[in-house]
C-alpha cells in the first residue's frame, strides 16, 4: 500500500457536489433473439453507482460539516432520481432539462454538466458514480475533471477523515493507494464498502418533499443549439446489443490417465485458437 500527499484546500463548510444519473432497471431489462436490449416498460432508478457516490457524501457530512447538492441531466421523470437523493440526504437539487440534450455522449453530457457548475455552483469536491451500469462507458468523471480543472481520484472505495483531511482510497486490484484530495477535485466512486446506511426513514422522506428541484435549460446555461446532444456529441452509438453465446454440448473427459487427458485438452485449445 502507498501513501501519496497531494496536499488539501478545503471551504468550510465543505461543498460536495453529486452527479446522478437515472437508468432503466437492469434487473428488469429482457433481451431478444437478436440480443438487443428491450428497455420499453422498464421502470428507471437511480444508478447505483450515483446512490453509492452520494452515500459517500453523506457520511463525510455526518464526520465534518458540508452541504451536499445533488445534479442530473435528464428528461422530467429524472425528477424521480432526483427525489430519492433528497429522501437519503441530499441537501438540494438541480434537473438539468432539455429537448436539445437528447443524445449526448460522455463529452457533451459533461460539458452540460460543467457548464452548469461553472455558472452556478460553488464546490470543494464533486462525487461520481464511477460507470453507469446502462453505458458503462466510465468517462463523464474524467472529462469533467478536464473541463472544470480539477484534481481526479477515480477507483475510490474507501475513505477516512485524518486531521481534516479527506483521504480516499484508490483500488487497482494489485495495489491501493491512499491519497489526500486537493480541492477542487472529482472523485470516481466504484466501491460498495459505502452500502451499509440503510433506507431513508419517514421523517427523511417527508423531509424531502418540502425541497424544491430547481430546472436548468439550454438557454439558461447559455449553451448553443449545436454544442450540445447529438450536435455536440463526438460519438454516436447506432445499435446497443448483447453477445449471445453459442452454446456447445458439454464435454467430460477421462482423466484416468493424465498424459492423454492433457494431449486431448490440448489438441482442444489448439483447436480454438
Amino acid at each position: 500500500m502507498t501513501s501519496y500527499a497531494l496536499g488539501t484546500c478545503w471551504g468550510d463548510p465543505v461543498k460536495m457536489l453529486v452527479m446522478i444519473k437515472q437508468v432503466p432497471d437492469v434487473s428488469l431489462v429482457e433481451i431478444d433473439e437478436n440480443g438487443i436490449l428491450q428497455r420499453e416498460g422498464v421502470p428507471a432508478i437511480v444508478d447505483p453507482s450515483s446512490l453509492i457516490a452520494l452515500k459517500m457524501a453523506v457520511k463525510i457530512r455526518k464526520m465534518i460539516g458540508g452541504k451536499i447538492t445533488a445534479v442530473t441531466m435528464g428528461p422530467s421523470q429524472a425528477r424521480e432520481a432526483l427525489m430519492t437523493c433528497l429522501e437519503h440526504g441530499a441537501d438540494e437539487a438541480f434537473i438539468l432539462n432539455d429537448k436539445s440534450f437528447a443524445g449526448s455522449d460522455t463529452w457533451a453530457t459533461a460539458k452540460v454538466l460543467s457548464t452548469f457548475v461553472r455558472n452556478e455552483l460553488e464546490y470543494d469536491v464533486i462525487f461520481c458514480g464511477m460507470q453507469a451500469i446502462d453505458g458503462d462507458t466510465a468517462q463523464v468523471p474524467a472529462e469533467l475533471s478536464v473541463m472544470l480543472g480539477a484534481e481526479l481520484a477515480s477507483y475510490v472505495n474507501d475513505f477516512r477523515i485524518d486531521g481534516g483531511r479527506l483521504v480516499v482510497s484508490q483500488n487497482y486490484d494489485r495495489e491501493t493507494r491512499w491519497i489526500d484530495i486537493r480541492s477542487p477535485a472529482v472523485i470516481s466512486v466504484s466501491g460498495n464498502v459505502l452500502l451499509d446506511q440503510g433506507l431513508p426513514s419517514i421523517h427523511d422522506y417527508l423531509e424531502a418533499r418540502k425541497k424544491t428541484i430547481q430546472t436548468r435549460n439550454r438557454v439558461d446555461l447559455g449553451l448553443g443549439a449545436f454544442s450540445v446532444g447529438i450536435n455536440g456529441s463526438h460519438t454516436k452509438v447506432v445499435k446497443s446489443r448483447t453477445a449471445i453465446p453459442n452454446k456447445t454440448e458439454n464435454k467430460i473427459i477421462d482423466g484416468s490417465d493424465p498424459d492423454t487427458a492433457a494431449k486431448y485438452l490440448i489438441s482442444l485449445a489448439e483447436g480454438i485458437r
